[in-house]
């Protein structure tokens, strides 16, 4: 697949963080792993683990869970959320994960949830194809 310029730095971030990156919610809650190993117990794309599973209420992929779905009070995919989740990379926060563009971010870049989860899922494709 080839990747638009404007996305090519935002996609070498998330390589970089491959592995490394982790979404935790306002709330103190670990939501997973940032991780193309779909297999990874801990990773966002896993969907039989508890943070990429579309059941568990730990996941941001559970639509009907506080993390996930279009109402969930910390989901990075409800458009009126004002705490959504961020990445932090060696304990820093890096980018906040969100589908509102009005959300105060401090100055941190901002990345929709759907993007992030097809990158990762990409990059899974990518190494099950080398």
């Amino acid at each position: 697949m080839k990747i638009p310029d404007a996305l090519k730095p935002l996609v070498e971030r998330f390589q970089v963080l491959d592995g490394k990156g982790q979404l935790w919610s306002p709330s103190s809650q670990f939501l997973g792993l940032l991780s193309s190993d779909s297999h990874h117990k801990h990773s966002i794309i896993n969907p039989q683990g508890e943070y990429g599973s579309p059941f568990s209420p730990t996941s941001i992929q559970n639509p009907q869970g506080q993390y996930g779905g279009s109402d969930g009070m910390y989901s990075p995919f409800n458009p009126n959320c004002s705490n959504p989740p961020v990445i932090l990379y060696q304990n820093q926060p890096v980018i906040v994960v969100t589908s509102n563009p009005n959300v105060f971010t401090n100055g941190l870049k901002r990345v929709d949830p759907y993007l992030m989860l097809a990158i990762y899922e990409e990059l899974a494709s990518a190494k099950l194809k080398s």
